[in-house]
């Protein structure tokens, strides 16, 4: 493919979309411009617009997908939408006729935002997995009276939309767990009841996968399972963040967690889209059942993408977004390695008179030949007298600065050339999770002894 439009409200494809520029292909960048984008917290827009500028022209979304309409050769062009929000975008695109890309569709995103839609969805057509009842609420003050009335159990906290962050007790003891959901309901009370929140009886010491399966107009071309450390801090302890650390492993279709975890109805649903889809189906296991937690159609996810990406390497062996792009268009399975690692990089120090806040404009650099493993979020290019006195540096929009990437066939390979990676990389208050806690067995949900655990079970 030599075309390539990105529709994105924040910042995940971006570095992709600089990579492909950088290898000579035309790519065009539309940004959700709207001010009340729940997305962006407030205050935030101006940072979040100017991402990546010195680096490479953005447009808005708006004045893209009108563009779209006039373009003529559209089989040429891939189009992707980066979360499933931007299903009405991605509509739009469908009904000109494009076809090559990703495409979120309102059912996938319904699916994905309203959890007891999800939770419908797994009963109906998944037999091998057990659904959590959840209940579910508007008021902060009925979630409240909820706890007090069931002292012995202990739940997590999810907000519908992810209008606000999901909570999960740190403790066995159930008092102190109701004191931590009373405190977050409390303190982000309006976040909660913007679009409703549910609690869902926590499952003790479980163990956390994501089996994801890629097609391609309907036809399934891999599949990968992501193990992912979530919070913050090493030992998983501390704010869930999203993405830490994450181990991809490329999976056979017919193995038997893929079994489990996509029925027929996706073989269904992807035979229905056009260009790629991809399903991913959140798993717990308890030491006896599979557990549903939710569902993701149609969008990928960050940083698991860069860990694929980096999977997929050149004839020479090096890292290439484009033949990444290139074999999926071609209905071809990209993956080379076994293995695949992400870290993310964040920025820790918050700003001191806006605490909601991220100070900008810290120097980013970097070793030349760790470039291709490093993907940036919150970056953009500050003008110089000349040249040389251009420089990289953060955006202050958000903690996420981007992640590092490795592959491989064995973990112990990736694992090193991420870390590789993030030791050619300076910025002043760079956090990320270290190497010992990505290779530890110190801990009962530590990657490592989830990968144990899918080898020991036969699933792979």
């Amino acid at each position: 493919m030599n075309n390539y439009i990105f529709i994105t409200r924040d910042f995940h494809p971006l570095p992709i979309a600089d990579r492909l520029m950088d290898d000579g292909k035309r790519v065009v960048v539309g940004m959700v411009k709207d001010e009340e984008n729940p997305k962006t917290p407030k205050g935030k827009s101006e940072s979040r617009l100017s991402l990546y500028d010195g680096i490479f022209e953005k447009q808005s979304a708006d004045d893209v997908i009108e563009w779209m309409a006039t373009i003529e050769n559209k089989d040429e062009w891939f189009v992707m939408f980066d979360y499933g929000d931007l299903w009405e975008y991605s509509q739009k695109a469908l009904d000109m006729g494009f076809t090559k890309g990703v495409f979120p569709t309102e059912e996938g995103y319904t699916l994905e935002k309203d959890r007891q839609a999800g939770k419908d969805f797994a009963k109906k057509y998944y037999p091998e997995l057990k659904v959590a009842e959840v209940s579910e609420f508007q008021k902060v003050e009925d979630a409240l009276a909820f706890l007090e009335e069931n002292p012995d159990k202990i739940f997590v906290l999810k907000s519908e939309g992810s209008n606000a962050e999901t909570v999960v007790p740190d403790t066995p003891d159930p008092e102190l767990a109701r004191r931590q959901l009373s405190g977050a309901l409390t303190t982000e009370a309006a976040e909660y009841e913007r679009g409703g929140f549910t609690l869902e009886e926590k499952i003790k010491k479980p163990v956390e996968l994501t089996p994801v399966m890629v097609f391609w107009d309907g036809v399934p071309l891999f599949s990968v399972v992501e193990i992912e450390n979530k919070p913050l801090g090493s030992g998983n302890i501390g704010r869930l963040t999203g993405g830490c650390q994450d181990l991809t492993i490329q999976t056979r279709l017919d193995c038997e967690l893929n079994k489990i975890a996509f029925p027929p109805i996706i073989y269904e649903m992807a035979k229905k889209q056009p260009g790629i889809s991809i399903f991913d189906a959140g798993l717990l296991f308890d030491g006896n059942d599979f557990y549903f937690t939710e569902f993701c159609a149609n969008r990928w996810g960050f940083d698991g993408m860069f860990a694929e990406i980096a999977m997929c390497g050149d004839k020479n062996g090096r890292l290439s977004v484009v033949n990444h792009f290139d074999l999926i268009a071609e209905g071809k399975n990209p993956l080379k390695w076994k293995f695949g690692s992400a870290v993310r990089m964040f920025q820790t120090e918050p700003n001191g008179k806006e605490p909601d806040m991220y100070e900008g404009e810290y120097t980013m650099d970097w070793l030349n030949e760790v470039s291709e493993r490093l993907f940036f979020y919150c970056i953009k290019k500050m003008e110089g007298e000349s040249e040389e006195k251009k420089r990289f540096v953060s955006v202050g929009y958000d903690k996420d600065l981007g992640c590092a990437t490795g592959a491989g066939n064995t973990i112990d390979d990736c694992v090193r050339k991420v870390y590789d990676a993030i030791d050619g990389f300076v910025m002043t208050g760079v956090y990320y999770r270290p190497k010992f806690d990505f290779l530890s067995r110190a801990y009962f949900t530590s990657i490592l002894n989830r990968y144990d655990f899918l080898i020991n079970s036969d699933l792979l």
